[in-house]
């Protein structure tokens, strides 16, 4: 359990409430509406792949994890090529760097989401005209991006993989509209799943929220189902690795460590304001 406390990351601040981000076009309101798009099929089918879940471990970088997922998944859906997958360490550092950040751990999506905008992600390579390394995962390389932020020179590495745009999602009709259109959604709050950290989907696939326990964590929204005759949700894909989540899958095919959630657990997430759809790379 220990494992999953420390895996959190998540910070709510007084200060973000009063942060103005893009509103999403009107049209996701009803673009969504009985119908379904399913973004781990398409990156599969484009890059031959499942997505393989990101394992954070003890990091409090659960923000970076779900925006560099976002983007990953974004990517290999619409056929761009990534060199690597996305630095969760990078991101998280300058989300917390530039909006002054460094008094204790974890981020906010929405300080993530302009990040990727204005600064830009990072593929995890091996910089060796910077000596950087930065290949797998690493609790350090976070902690010492979210303390004094990432060494200068990644920033201009970055500037090549800016996202276009973002938008801050606030209802199960805007995410429903967002994911039609391709996005991926981050998703921040303090909703928590399962009754306990050994959580085991129902027959159908999904987990419910549990009023009794928050998570104060980000994860993505990588799919949505609204067809008539099917049971309605959006695919939640966490980054605690494969095993964390077990049982039945809705559809067959998700990627492990992922599961379902209702359109009125979306809702309570989405109440919480730090929700937030993620643009292509340009």
């Amino acid at each position: 359990m220990y494992k999953f406390l420390l895996a959190l990351g998540l910070i709510v601040s007084t200060a973000f409430w009063g942060t103005r981000h893009p509103e999403p076009p009107s049209h996701w309101n009803t673009t969504g509406a009985n119908s379904s798009r399913f973004l781990h099929r398409e990156y599969e089918q484009a890059t031959g792949f499942q997505y393989y879940p990101r394992n954070q471990g003890p990091a409090p970088n659960c923000v970076g994890q779900a925006i560099s997922a976002a983007v990953d998944i974004s990517e290999g859906s619409s056929g761009g090529v990534l060199p690597a997958r996305i630095d969760a360490a990078f991101i998280y550092g300058v989300s917390r760097i530039d909006n002054g950040f460094t008094i204790r751990d974890g981020s906010q999506c929405g300080w993530a989401a302009a990040s990727a905008l204005s600064v830009g992600v990072v593929p995890m390579l091996d910089y060796q005209f910077l000596g950087l390394d930065l290949t797998t995962e690493s609790v350090r390389r976070s902690s010492d991006y979210g303390s004094t932020g990432p060494p200068a020179e990644l920033r201009f590495v970055a500037a090549n993989y800016q996202i276009e745009d973002y938008y801050q999602v606030r209802n199960w009709e805007q995410l429903r509209g967002a994911l039609k259109s391709g996005y991926p959604i981050i998703i921040g709050s303090n909703v928590g799943f399962g009754p306990n950290y050994g959580n085991k989907r129902d027959s159908n696939g999904f987990l419910y929220s549990a009023r009794w326990r928050g998570w104060s964590h980000a994860m993505v929204i990588i799919a949505y189902d609204d067809r008539i005759g099917e049971t309605s949700g959006a695919l939640v894909l966490n980054s605690w690795g494969p095993g964390w989540v077990s049982g039945p899958t809705k559809l067959g095919d998700e990627p492990l460590g992922s599961f379902w959630i209702t359109p009125r657990d979306v809702n309570r997430i989405l109440a919480r304001g730090d929700s937030f759809a993620i643009g292509k790379l340009k």
